[in-house]
Order: C-alpha cells, then sequence, then structure tokens
C-alpha cells in the first residue's frame, strides 16, 4: 500500500549554515496528522544524491520515504521568475511596453519586477519581488531543486510540477502568519498544511472556481501560470 505524505519546505539560502536566524525547514504531515514531524537545517550538502527521494531522506536522517509513496510538496520559494524580465535577460527584449513600465507609479505594477500571480495576491497582501527583494538564492535553489530531480511542469494544470509520484507547487505562506509569529519552523508546517489542502481539492469532484484554493481561471491567467508559475493559496486568505 502506498503511503501519502505532505511536505512543506521554507527554502534557505544557499548557505544558511551561517545563519542562525533563518534555515532551511522541512516539515512532512502524513494523513490527518496536525503537527508531523520537522526538520531545521541547511539543504546544501543532500544535492549531492542523485535521486529525490535519497534526497528528501537524506535531510530527515532516516529512511522515511520510497519510490513508492505519494507526494505533494508546497514550496515556498519564487519557482519561476517575471517573463518580461526573463526576455531582457537573455535577448534584451522589452517586447514594446517600455512605455507602460515607466509610466508604471507601483512596482507591483511592473512586469519586469512582478509576475501576474503576485499582482493577484498583492491586491490585498504584498509578496517579495525576487527581482529587487532579497529571496534570489533561495528562489536558485528551489529551481535548481526542481531541475536536478526532473520536474516538469504540468501540461494540464499550470503552476504544477511533477517528478514520477511527486507534485510540488509554489506557495506563500506569509499570507497565513498574520495571527502569530513569523519564522522558517512555522512556515513550513503552514506549507505542509496547503500541500494537504492541494491535495484534498484534487480529489474534489467541483468546478475548479469552487474550490478551496485560488486556481489560474481566466485565459490570461492560464497563459501567465504556463510561463511564470503560479502561487498556491487558499482563496480564503485573500479576501
Amino acid at each position: 500500500m502506498n503511503n501519502t505524505y505532505y511536505i512543506g519546505w521554507d527554502v534557505g539560502a544557499w548557505h544558511c549554515d551561517k545563519n542562525t536566524k533563518s534555515k532551511d525547514c522541512i516539515c512532512v504531515l502524513s494523513g490527518l496528522n496536525p503537527t508531523g514531524c520537522s526538520k531545521r537545517l541547511c539543504v546544501r550538502m543532500q544535492f549531492k544524491e542523485s535521486k529525490i527521494i535519497d534526497f528528501l531522506n537524506n535531510i530527515l536522517g532516516e529512511k522515511k520515504f520510497d519510490g513508492n509513496d505519494i507526494i505533494y510538496m508546497a514550496i515556498d520559494a519564487v519557482l519561476c521568475w517575471p517573463q518580461k524580465f526573463v526576455n531582457l535577460l537573455m535577448n534584451g527584449s522589452i517586447d514594446g511596453d517600455d512605455g507602460e513600465i515607466w509610466k508604471t507609479e507601483k512596482a507591483i505594477y511592473n512586469p519586469l519586477l512582478y509576475r501576474k500571480t503576485e499582482r493577484i495576491v498583492g491586491e490585498k497582501h504584498k509578496p517579495l519581488s525576487v527581482v529587487q527583494g532579497q529571496i534570489g538564492s533561495q528562489s536558485t535553489k528551489a529551481i535548481f531543486f526542481l531541475k536536478k530531480y526532473g520536474f516538469k511542469m504540468d501540461t494540464n494544470e499550470p503552476g504544477v510540477w511533477k517528478c514520477g509520484n511527486i507534485t510540488a507547487i509554489e506557495t506563500y505562506p506569509a499570507l497565513l502568519t498574520a495571527d502569530h509569529k513569523h519564522n522558517d519552523i512555522i512556515d513550513a508546517a503552514l506549507c505542509a498544511q496547503l500541500a494537504r489542502d492541494f491535495a484534498v481539492d484534487l480529489k474534489l469532484d467541483k468546478p475548479k472556481n469552487k474550490k478551496q484554493m485560488r486556481y489560474p481561471m481566466e485565459q490570461e491567467e492560464i497563459e501567465s501560470a504556463k510561463q511564470e508559475g503560479w502561487i498556491w493559496i487558499r482563496k480564503s486568505s485573500l479576501e
């Protein structure tokens, strides 16, 4: 019988072993367990593992997972960068929108700095920008993780990453920490809960607009999610 696990990963910087206040934190839930187990460390040396199951087991320091387990991961790190920034960096393209950009008074509406999904979240909560915020190290580590272990974006569900039995999503637990202290341990636990919420949503026989997670719905959102990824969060957090 396959086991199902929900993993939350609050991603630390590449060299967060030198930072006592903020490190990588992994929280693992199984079934309806409300607390699970957590591990706080610097995830860097674990990338020596060639298989993702060995990578995860190395982090926990035990052989908890095997290749038959079904795993949902919610990652607190930017998994895609703004498409217009990528175009600018790679080929110098400004897509003819330089006029719009220099007229933009608020940074959240600057497509070089923020993604469409961040503007949706930013209607009430302003997320950090991977371009101008101090989260580039965390983002590159998370993207490296996806690439090293062969994750591919799901063609049927943009913003969802798949690698065999493992599903990964990007999330933003800061939306859920308004009423209590904000740190990497709490955020990892919140990510694990969101991974479970996402998994529950997948099993619901309901239209996406009736589910608890905020899906890309309009065609513009869907196309953006294909290029820039998607922040998965409960709709109630945006109300």
